[in-house]
């Protein structure tokens, strides 16, 4: 109960609207990286994204960024290399959200595949064919393991 017994109200949430990624995001958007994963990307490969016109996309919910996206435009696909739902944020619906603007991407630029690598611990359920996904690589290679305690 608030002051004279009133039970309080949660504070609404802006809703979520998504927008083109600028120089500006990066430290916000760097800050959900290294939240969300053991091996984060860094400042400089958002930098360097940004500036080699890949296609990259902010979820904010009023002007704080809450999810992104980061892809490679292809001969003939798009190339997801990054997409990030803030841990505090999961689970809300944010990533279809990500994903649909994805693959609306892929629409517009009439390419017939969406690549996407994953870790095989981070697959929790399966991909919708709608959404354009040709292939899903095993990550688990190209990432830095960590030491196996020795018994």
């Amino acid at each position: 109960p608030g002051a004279g017994g009133r039970a309080m109200r949660p504070v609404p949430t802006p809703p979520a609207a998504l927008r083109p990624m600028t120089a500006a995001d990066i430290p916000a958007v760097l800050a959900i990286e290294v939240r969300a994963y053991g091996h984060p990307w860094s400042g400089g490969n958002f930098a360097d994204s940004l500036a080699a016109g890949h296609v990259a996309e902010v979820l904010a919910a009023g002007v704080e960024p809450i999810g992104y996206f980061v892809a490679q435009v292809g001969v003939d696909e798009l190339h997801l290399l990054n997409m990030t739902v803030a841990p505090e944020h999961q689970r809300r619906g944010h990533a279809r959200t990500l994903l649909d603007a994805l693959a609306a991407h892929a629409r517009q630029r009439r390419l017939s595949a969406i690549w996407l690598e994953v870790r095989a611990s981070k697959v929790r359920e399966r991909l919708d064919a709608q959404l354009l996904i040709a292939h899903a690589a095993n990550r688990e290679e190209l990432l830095p393991r960590k030491p196996r305690p020795k018994e």
